[in-house]
């Protein structure tokens, strides 16, 4: 598929290709096996307790929480506590053990910013015992009363929830995650954020109103923002990321004002709106309440009055050092931002114990399946399989490489950090690594369609039409600090895309199945080619490509004995070509009728998306070669083909939807027929270096007689696309292998003959 937005990319592509030749020739560098690769963290080796944030604010850790969940009171210093995010020690404050132990009723505090990032929506904090005394927290004196009083304080938010995707812009916070998209396109288009209520009383002085997005294109632009009644107009020009800062704004009367921001009339291109942060004027007049407030910026002292009975204020202006601080005489506070804890944000984190792991000391392994603990047991088939056929397999809980990597967050990072580490200091290093789970452009469920993200996909800007989508082959592209440093995968890499332990268990017994199958099996035999057509819907030529002779030049360098079936989508088909299939309904049949009889390699070129390969006739009954739901009916379980999808998008397992996956992915997980592995595109375009893709892959195939692992076929493709073309070597970040790559493809020839594809009538 052909975009100007692609065209910048053309140089890119070139130097990549070449980049990618010249590594091939000379070889990895000294340093390229891993080069740098950071090792495990040692705390993730020691014994510890994971304490669970999933609110900001100040936390509490009570001691009958902590024996519950497995510490020793009676035999534990209570100063030698200490937390931890990240490898950062966190202080803590100790309250009630001023007798040297830590009671049931004793708790230490610590204060938690807002938890979460992109793909987690807590933090993960580890409290540990160490040898010596644990970081505390500061503690400040009430301050000598002083004039002048402080210009005022403010209450700050943030308004609104993120629900708006854009792959191609990653947005001033980087996730791609928006809370709307504006357009003028000759009519007003406006997001309301609500009333902005605060926890105390409203004040007199300036509003601040903080407006931060993305334009898709270059203006000029317009926009319009309000707060209550007050207004401010922008203009300006430039794609990319803007911001504005709308401060000294006076609200008028006393209801909570409410924030609008609108696309001006007439703005041809999209506003994608990040982020809507406010602070609003505020009287420190608690009356019994628990509150967040920051002084103005000013000399003197402020006075908070009415504050709940028995409440702790802590001064949280360094969110990494907060200070446990007193009122002075009169309820004076000096400048800061403070958390008056009580009731409401006063919180009590889950505390659980957490099984060390020294992920240094692991046994060498030329395979590994990183999975859920929860799927360990329903992956165990297939393991013992492997280990029949001998391999040395390791299987890793996905969280240990987590807490060895990213301090127990979810991180995708955290793998390939855990892969490159293992590529540098294994001898031999492994060979294969297969993902087990499903994942999840969505981690927090913005789009309410509940995708589950046992295993995250790396996502990452690599698309030249959509930008960021997910980069299997960058969990394995290890030279380097950034998996873009070197287009080749070290390792091979498969994904089984499973949301539960019945679905692995089906896929595992499809795999085993497959490759303990005795018998050649005539199906094996068949290679079957289905291409959409190559046209677009005014009858010129597709700009894509011409499907149909992409299949034919990949047919006519395979050996004899390979059986070879073909039907093109063709309307425009002259009367004789058999294989070629003017009507819509027809074609639909013939590729069901395809799958169902089996084969040993199934090769798809054309249009596609997530559901549906080819778009034949949108209107009619059957608009597809094939749909989501088609795949539910093929019940060719003891035929299964390995699938190349030669397409765009019908791979992108980490695409949220509410069927739950792509037309690849359930492929690869239909329990009673379908395929044993999918090669196919998590990206947009379509025969971007597919065609070098497909010879590399099928070249290597017959080399090695018609038999040899999935995995060295797709690392073959690969190779082809680096070498053997000057063209779109970033393919090779958006195509995805869904199976096994230790999978044998066996599609031993048989005879060789050329035959139409027919259907039941």
């Amino acid at each position: 598929m052909t975009s100007a937005l692609a065209r910048p990319l053309r140089a890119a592509r070139l130097v990549l290709a070449l980049a990618g030749l010249l590594a091939l020739t000379l070889g990895p560098a000294p340093a390229a096996r891993g080069g740098a690769a950071a090792p495990p963290d040692p705390l993730a080796a020691r014994a510890a307790w994971t304490v669970h944030v999933t609110e900001e604010g100040l936390q509490r850790l009570m001691g009958a929480d902590l024996a519950a969940a497995g510490l020793s009171l009676s035999t534990l210093d209570p100063a030698r506590l200490q937390l931890w995010l990240r490898g950062r020690p966190v202080p803590l404050e100790e309250l009630g053990t001023g007798d040297g132990r830590l009671d049931s009723g004793d708790e230490l505090r610590f204060y938690a910013p807002p938890p979460g990032d992109r793909w987690n929506t807590a933090d993960t904090y580890w409290l540990s015992v160490e040898q010596g005394p644990g970081a505390r927290m500061g503690q400040r004196p009430a301050p000598a009363p002083s004039a002048p009083a402080c210009p005022g304080a403010e209450e700050r938010g943030i308004a609104g929830r993120p629900g708006v995707y854009a792959s191609s812009r990653p947005g001033p916070d980087g996730d791609h995650w928006f809370v709307a998209a504006l357009s003028g396109a000759g009519a007003t288009a406006e997001w309301a954020g609500g009333p902005l209520v605060t926890a105390l009383p409203g004040a007199s002085g300036g509003a601040v109103l903080t407006v931060s997005g993305s334009a898709t294109g270059p203006g000029p632009h317009h926009l319009l923002i309000s707060l209550g009644q007050a207004s401010s107009e922008q203009r300006w020009a430039g794609a990319g990321d803007w911001r504005f800062e709308l401060g000294a704004w006076r609200l008028a009367g006393a209801a909570p004002p409410e924030v609008r921001v609108a696309a001006g009339p007439g703005e041809a291109d999209e506003l994608l709106i990040d982020r809507v942060a406010w602070a609003l004027p505020v009287a420190l007049r608690l009356g019994g309440r628990a509150a967040n407030f920051t002084s103005l910026p000013g000399p003197g002292l402020c006075r908070v009055e009415g504050p709940p009975a028995g409440a702790a204020l802590y001064d949280i202006s360094d969110p990494l050092a907060p200070i446990r601080a007193h009122l002075g005489a009169d309820g004076l506070i000096a400048p800061g931002s403070y958390l008056v804890a009580a009731g409401s944000n006063l919180h009590t984190p889950a505390v659980s114990p957490r099984t060390p792991a020294d992920l240094a000391l692991l046994p060498r392994a030329d395979l590994i399946y990183i999975a859920p603990a929860a799927l360990g047991e329903a992956l165990k088939p297939l393991v013992e399989h492997r280990r029949r056929q001998s391999h040395t397999v390791l299987v890793l809980d996905v969280q240990q490489i987590y807490d060895a990597w990213s301090g127990g967050a979810v991180d995708p990072a955290a793998i390939r950090a855990m892969l490159r580490w293992a590529y540098a200091t294994w001898q031999p290093p492994p060979r294969a690594v297969t993902l087990v789970g499903d994942g999840t452009s969505d981690p927090h469920n913005y789009s309410g369609r509940g995708a589950p993200n046992l295993i995250p996909p790396f996502l990452a800007m690599v698309d030249p039409y959509l930008g960021e989508t997910a980069c299997e082959s960058c969990f394995v592209q290890l030279d380097g600090a950034s998996p873009l440093d070197d287009p080749r995968p070290d390792l091979l890499l498969g994904r089984l895309p499973v949301k539960s332990a019945d679905e692995l268990r089906a896929v595992v017994a499809k795999i085993v199945g497959y490759e303990t199958a005795t018998g050649a099996g005539r199906w094996r035999s068949r290679a079957v080619f289905l291409a959409d057509n190559a046209l677009e819907a005014d009858g010129h030529p597709d700009r894509a490509g011409d499907f149909a002779a992409v299949a034919e030049r990949a047919m006519a360098s395979w050996p004899p004995g390979v059986l070879v079936e073909r039907m093109y989508y063709d309307p425009t088909a002259p009367p004789g070509q058999t294989w070629r299939e003017r009507d819509a309904v027809r074609a639909h049949e013939r590729t069901l009728a395809a799958l169902r009889a089996g084969a040993g390699l199934l090769v798809y070129i054309g249009h596609s998306h997530y559901w549906q390969w080819a778009s034949t006739d949108p209107t009619g009954p059957r608009p597809a070669l094939l749909e989501l739901l088609d795949v539910d009916t093929l019940d060719n379980g003891g035929r299964l083909p390995v699938v190349l999808s030669m397409t765009c998008l019908s791979s992108a397992f980490q695409q949220p939807s509410y069927s739950g996956t792509t037309i690849d992915e359930l492929l690869l997980l239909h329990p009673g027929g379908g395929a044993v592995a999918v090669w196919g595109s998590t990206g947009l375009g379509v025969l971007t270096g597919h065609e070098g893709l497909l010879h590399g892959f099928t070249a290597a195939l017959w080399r090695g007689g018609g038999t040899a692992p999935v995995g060295d076929l797709v690392r073959a493709g690969y190779d082809e696309l680096l070498t053997g073309q000057i063209c779109c070597a970033d393919t090779i970040w958006t195509f995805a292998l869904l199976g096994d790559p230790l999978t044998p493809l066996r599609a031993a020839p048989a005879h060789h003959s050329w035959m139409p594809l027919v259907g039941k009538p």
